[in-house]
């Protein structure tokens, strides 16, 4: 294989011609994006980079017509046209192998938001406010830190938050900033706590580098802890790069009744299916970085990507995003080991009074959970959040379909609704009814959800859409629970 050296200058070149390509092939029905990558043949990765033209499915070139064709090169570089796979976000809502109490706090080690949602600490960053000052945070998913509805203030906890009769225990920090793009978030860490900058079993940090096809990466995760890989390719549009595994963990292992279990810790169990394979990532590996793993390279043990998903298909390829991206949506710096500075301010950031819509929410959900029907409407939502939002943010034609529905303004809608309680739902928004609206999103879930999600939407469609069919504001949508039938069932 090419040298870094050389690989970087070859996918500088090819992204000279990025734009080109993507013009080419954007209006092809089917095409949902570009990437620079290596090229596969018979389902092996070749070391020949090249654009992969991601489609939905592949077709015989007879069923197309000649314009939708995508030619063999683009721009006079190989082209290679690669079906699209869905990304499953890898939060942990469990026990983990390690739940170990880590301070100094350092990177690769598991925190916890207080939602039940478990990842782990990518690594100890410094965070420009905005009004000069310099402030130390650790850096995780945006589906970690603000899992579940948690907006800023959120307290964060290592190995999980958790409140006794007197005070909070083993809170590390607080939610400042997200960015949902890419996915990617900050927690300030709470003055006086001891903070060591470097990643557990890997050891000392030697700053960032950009990521590039061909990279032999290393990443450690509060599941499976020290895993290595190699970047396949990567969507210069999104930041999104793809990571094979080189070395995985074993996670499960077959009982005496031949069922596959993964141990959490000596004493506790928790049965999964069809796992019983090497992984790059799994659960809980949420929010872990990147780095690169070559001894021989300058660059060796630099911070390359933050790891937020594995691959919908085999759940053994690792989803990352451009650290330099995620540095500058948030405003952070990602320093060496011993250059990382001090906080430019005597006391961090105090859990600040929740804003009026957070408190507002929290009391529609306290509503919600005094009635049966509502405890289970908050499980569904909880649940299947996250691959909702993951589906809206990484899929294309669901995004088109889901604005062409006028889907966020309803979202805003329902928002508004629940902030100010004699606020009016409209029946229609800009001449989409609220049902067609409905319906439009059912049909986007049926066609791309997970088995999960497909098999509640079937199980659950005779008592939930009720429920959630419009309502002229939340007294009137609290009384369509109250009222439910279902009730019984659950008490």
């Amino acid at each position: 294989m090419k040298s870094r050296k050389e690989r970087l200058a070859i996918v500088q070149q090819l992204q000279e011609k990025y734009d080109a390509v993507l013009r080419r092939v954007r209006d092809i029905p089917g095409v949902q994006g570009v990437e620079i990558g290596f090229k596969e043949v018979g389902g092996e990765y070749t070391d020949e980079i090249v654009f992969r033209i991601v489609v939905q499915e592949k077709r015989d070139l007879a069923d197309l017509r000649p314009e939708h064709i995508i030619p063999p090169s683009i721009e006079g570089i190989k082209t290679d046209v690669v079906v699209a796979t869905d990304s499953v976000l890898i939060l942990g809502t469990d026990q983990l192998p390690d739940e170990n109490k880590y301070r100094p706090l350092r990177g690769g080690i598991q925190i916890h938001n207080n939602t039940n949602s478990i990842g782990t600490l990518g690594c100890i960053a410094t965070w420009n406010d905005g009004a000069g000052n310099t402030r130390r945070v650790v850096l995780s998913n945006h589906h970690v830190l603000y899992a579940n509805g948690a907006l800023d203030g959120q307290k964060i906890g290592q190995p999980k938050f958790y409140r006794s009769c007197c005070c909070d225990c083993d809170k590390i920090g607080v939610n400042v900033k997200a960015d949902i793009t890419y996915d990617c978030a900050i927690a300030q860490i709470e003055s006086g706590t001891e903070v060591r900058n470097t990643i557990e079993e890997i050891g000392d940090i030697k700053g960032t580098a950009t990521p590039t096809v061909g990279d032999k990466v290393i990443k450690r995760g509060c599941t499976t802890g020290l895993t290595t890989g190699e970047i396949k390719c990567i969507d210069m549009a999104t930041g999104r790069l793809n990571i094979e595994r080189i070395e995985g963990r074993r996670l499960s292992y077959v009982d005496s009744s031949n069922n596959p279990v993964l141990i959490s810790n000596p004493n506790k169990v928790r049965v999964v299916y069809g796992i019983d394979t090497e992984k790059f990532a799994y659960s809980g590996d949420s929010g872990s970085v990147v780095l690169l793993n070559d001894d021989t390279d300058s660059d060796h043990h630099k911070v390359v990507a933050l790891l937020y998903a594995v691959d919908g298909t085999t759940n053994t390829e690792g989803r990352a995003y451009d650290i330099n991206k995620v540095m500058t949506a948030l405003n952070i710096t990602i320093h060496s080991t011993p250059d990382i500075p001090p906080n430019s301010i005597a006391a961090a950031v105090l859990p600040r009074a929740l804003p009026r819509e957070q408190d507002a929410l929290a009391t529609f959900e306290a509503q919600l959970r005094e009635l049966p029907t509502g405890q289970r409407l908050l499980q569904l939502f909880y649940k299947h959040r996250e691959e909702v939002a993951l589906l809206l943010n990484d899929n294309r034609r669901a995004a088109v379909v889901w604005r062409q529905n006028r889907g966020p303004q309803y979202i805003a809608a329902i928002r508004r609704s629940v902030q100010h309680p004699d606020y009016q739902m409209p029946e229609t928004i800009e001449g989409v009814a609220f049902a067609a609206a409905l319906e439009a999103m059912t049909k986007l879930l049926q066609q791309h959800g997970s088995p999960a999600l497909l098999h509640d939407l079937a199980s659950h469609k005779a008592w939930l859409w009720p429920l959630v069919q419009y309502y002229t504001n939340v007294a009137d949508f609290l009384q369509k629970v109250k009222e439910s039938e279902l009730q019984e069932l659950f008490i």
